[in-house]
């Protein structure tokens, strides 16, 4: 029980690690990105692009939803609570529809698929469950979901990402709650 409570922030710190990671990379090979731009847009007129925080945004939460998901199908699987499998069907639902909704945006702004996750989210579920241990997971997933989304939420000029992240807080706020009061039972 101790080691899936370390579990999740360790997670977290890897996904926030990722994140990083790419903004080095996006902004040391900018100027190497846009030499090629101009040169392919002289041959083939194929234009690459820097990814923004939009594009970081999506990456990076298509990576933390597939963490929800993951150990929400391990509640499905494993609790006899019926509320607590409901939510966790719910919260695979959504965030599936989330998912699709960003890789579709990607396609569109960057003209190319989210790149793929090095991440093996399945290699971080434990062996042993509780539904203690999932609803104190998800709450501190989510707020950390909520938090990333708050900050998107300041940064993005899309409508559509604005609309993405007031759905995230509502949704995701609701959820905490939610699972705060089942912990209390």
């Amino acid at each position: 029980m101790h080691k899936l409570k370390l579990v999740l922030p360790v997670l977290v710190v890897l996904v926030t690690v990722l994140v990083i990671a790419t903004v080095v990379l996006t902004s040391q090979n900018t100027n190497q990105i846009q030499g090629v731009s101009t040169q392919n847009q002289q041959t083939d007129q194929t234009e690459v692009r820097p990814i923004d925080q939009d594009g970081q945004f999506i990456v990076m939460m298509i990576d933390h939803h597939q963490m929800a998901i993951e150990a929400s199908k391990q509640a499905v699987d494993k609790s006899t609570d019926p509320k607590i499998i409901e939510l966790a069907k719910k919260i695979i639902n959504d965030q599936q529809d989330e998912i699709f909704l960003m890789r579709n945006y990607y396609r569109a702004w960057y003209n190319s698929q989210v790149p793929l996750s090095n991440i093996d989210h399945q290699s971080h579920q434990s062996s042993s469950y509780s539904d203690q241990d999932y609803l104190s997971e998800m709450i501190v997933h989510h707020t950390q979901a909520v938090d990333d989304a708050k900050n998107l939420l300041n940064q993005t000029k899309r409508v559509e990402m604005k609309q993405l992240a007031e759905n995230i807080i509502k949704t995701q706020t609701q959820e905490i709650e939610l699972m705060q009061s089942m912990l209390l039972k």
